[in-house]
């Protein structure tokens, strides 16, 4: 608690010193840890940073539009009804994705186009929003929506269930990238799912090796399926950058 007292005593200044900041200010003091505004930046813009100074503090109004979704929907898109709007999107995205699937007989993983859905959502949701999209995905088909491969439901277990976790750090990775800059040119957004792929590998490939031995898990759980990411991972790094570019115009 004191170290949240401590962190929030430049707000509760600034309250103090700004009229119309005040009211907010204390109520933010009472109950730190549960009224935190989500135009908290506006404490630190309007009171401690003149207009010609306001790069010299990282504040939330620089950090958010570094994600896509900040730069089209702006710094005050952070209420929470529209993070879990958005949450709630792109979640939905990942599951049309998961019906474009081709089962395999040599293998128990479809080739699915979850990957391009789960990278487009991090890549433009960012890291928190987009893994936490992705368990929203995961909370929704384990409560019977038919949001798997196939039309399928249920929890992710079985020789699939490392794909379906992989995902979550998947998004995370990309969105994390793309918010320091990766996602503005086609070379760099394709390194950061480059990146994310490995993640999501390193997760998938030993879980399925549990179920059909590791000897077999990359000839199985990874090898049919390169020349298809490799080809979602090229329209991927095609759609972020041009939704950059649009998003400035």
């Amino acid at each position: 608690m004191m170290l949240i007292r401590s962190l929030l005593a430049p707000v509760a200044a600034c309250g103090a010193s700004c009229p119309a900041h005040s009211d907010r200010a204390r109520n933010l003091w009472i109950a730190p840890a549960i009224q935190l505004p989500p135009s908290i930046v506006d404490y630190f813009k309007d009171c401690y940073l003149p207009s010609n100074k306001r790069g010299a503090l990282m504040t939330l109004d620089q950090w958010w539009p570094r994600s896509l979704a900040g730069r089209w929907f702006g710094v005050r898109s952070l209420n929470p009804a529209r993070q879990l709007a958005l949450m709630v999107a792109g979640s939905l995205v990942v599951a049309l994705s998961a019906q474009l699937s081709i089962r395999l007989p040599f293998t128990p993983v479809p080739v699915t186009g979850q990957t391009l859905g789960v990278l487009l959502v991090g890549g433009a949701l960012g890291a928190w929003m987009g893994g936490f999209s992705i368990l929203l995905y995961l909370a929704e088909s384990a409560a019977g929506l038919p949001f798997l491969a196939g039309g399928a439901h249920g929890m992710p277990f079985g020789p699939t269930g490392g794909y379906l976790i992989g995902f979550i750090l998947m998004a995370a990775v990309v969105g994390w990238l793309n918010e320091r800059g990766w996602g503005r040119s086609f070379a760099w957004s394709l390194a950061s799912m480059v990146v994310a792929e490995f993640v999501l590998y390193a997760v998938a490939v030993p879980w399925l090796g549990f179920y059909v031995g590791m000897n077999h898990a990359l000839s199985l759980g990874f090898v049919p399926f390169i020349t298809g990411d490799a080809l979602k991972l090229f329209l991927a790094g095609i759609a972020l950058p041009t939704a950059w570019r649009l998003s400035r115009s």
